[in-house]
């Protein structure tokens, strides 16, 4: 399927008049995302992450699409985010060193990622890596659950959940020291080597 036929492309496009592009960001966008199988069809394990770039759409309409969506598509969570395609205020963090080169367009300009600013690995401050720890041990932490905890975990869902919290609390850690050794890349298979 051509990905402007998509349900959600063409629900964003609807809600923001005419938007320049809209990028699948994330895992998702790098390719490597995860799936499992549950029993029926196969379902993502993290949520998409979507910025809409131009268009007449507000963040609040974007997250209420994006919520709306998400039980349609078999997610826990659509993340729809809004740019003006401004890209000049844009510094070297880790966010815009992924989005720029671990995103794929859905929609719109195919050149959309070639505008924004480029940076080296190396220009990335360490600190990112701190924040990026301290975020990751918060999403751990929404899986440590008392009742999951005293129930042994046996629900499938929460213990998946929190599976995965420690997965991304665990590359998050790599991912630092990756940072401090001016070493960064998007790319899960480039930093495991």
């Amino acid at each position: 399927m051509c990905s402007s036929d998509l349900a959600v492309t063409r629900a964003i496009r609807s809600l923001a008049g005419n938007p320049e592009a809209i990028l699948l960001t994330g895992s998702f966008g790098r390719g490597e995302g995860g799936v499992f199988f549950d029993g029926r069809r196969y379902v993502p394990v993290n949520d998409f992450d979507l910025l809409v770039v131009g268009g007449a759409a507000t963040a609040a309409e974007l997250s209420t699409l994006g919520t709306k969506m998400a039980p349609r598509l078999g997610l826990d969570y659509l993340d729809i985010a809004l740019s003006d395609g401004d890209w000049s205020r844009w510094g070297a963090t880790m966010a815009n060193f992924d989005l720029k080169f671990g995103s794929r367009v859905l929609w719109g300009r195919p050149d959309i990622l070639a505008s924004l600013p480029e940076y080296a690995a190396g220009e990335l401050p360490v600190f990112e890596g701190v924040q990026l720890l301290l975020n990751r041990i918060a999403g751990l932490l929404t899986g440590l659950r008392a009742s999951e905890i005293a129930g042994g975990f046996r629900n499938e869902r929460a213990r998946r959940y929190l599976v995965n919290q420690y997965v991304k609390a665990a590359v998050a850690l790599g991912d630092s020291w990756l940072l401090s050794w001016r070493d960064y890349t998007v790319s899960y298979r480039a930093r495991r080597q």
